[in-house]
């Protein structure tokens, strides 16, 4: 299997990346939708601290293998840009904020042309669970979504890299419904283009946590 990885084509180092980082998530996003459906439940995804641990445990699992095929193919987190700091955290912050009021701009615009109910509820999360999440999920999606896709087509030219990036962080969540993606989508051009800019990996990260927050906070409440 070593040797196989080492020798694979750029392409073909692509394909496996993508299929290791996305495939077991969807099929497992899939078959808790059909799930639900098939128990009477929500038409959508269901949020619960149990998931949300199972979801850590899952993605933790996924980093692992996607960081062991970049050390057999001379990759590694310091390639996308790794570097911790103040001043990465303070653009994050920022980041965040000019994110949160797009998205919350285009959701609003889309609701109002498309009316549209939530494809998922929220059951009760604790705090402890929404800080695990918050800090876990940021830095695979990431890692993944920016970091990767964009490094690895960064020959293209940006916008293809980036709409690229954009595109498969909205395809990855399907579950949330055209009102959800397109949002999402805003989200993955703005990450990208920041990324491209800055080549550094923890602004996206801490924008990525601060939007998890929210979210969770917002949905937390408004389900209470």
């Amino acid at each position: 299997m070593r040797s196989f990885i080492r020798n694979l084509s750029p392409r073909g180092e692509f394909i496996l990346v993508t299929l290791v980082g996305f495939g077991p998530i969807t099929i497992l996003q899939l078959l808790g939708l059909i799930q639900s459906r098939r128990s009477g439940g929500s038409s959508g995804a269901e949020m619960s601290n149990a998931g949300l641990v199972a979801g850590v445990i899952g993605e933790l699992t996924i980093l692992a293998a996607v960081l062991g095929i970049g050390k057999l193919r001379g990759w590694s987190l310091a390639t996308f840009g790794s570097r911790i700091s103040w001043r990465g955290a303070g653009v994050g912050i920022l980041l965040f904020v000019v994110t949160f009021v797009t998205m919350s701009g285009v959701g609003l615009l889309l609701q109002i042309l498309h009316p549209e109910q939530t494809s998922y509820s929220v059951a009760g999360i604790s705090l402890p669970v929404i800080l695990l999440f918050s800090l876990i999920n940021p830095i695979l999606e990431e890692v993944l979504e920016a970091g990767y896709f964009i490094y690895s087509l960064k020959g293209f030219g940006m916008w293809p890299a980036v709409l690229s990036s954009a595109l498969i962080r909205a395809l990855f969540h399907w579950w949330q419904g055209i009102n959800g993606l397109l949002p999402i989508f805003s989200m993955g051009l703005i990450f990208g283009l920041a990324y491209w800019r800055w080549r550094q990996l923890w602004p996206l990260v801490i924008a990525h946590a601060f939007t998890i927050l929210y979210a969770a906070f917002y949905w937390n409440r408004h389900a209470a």
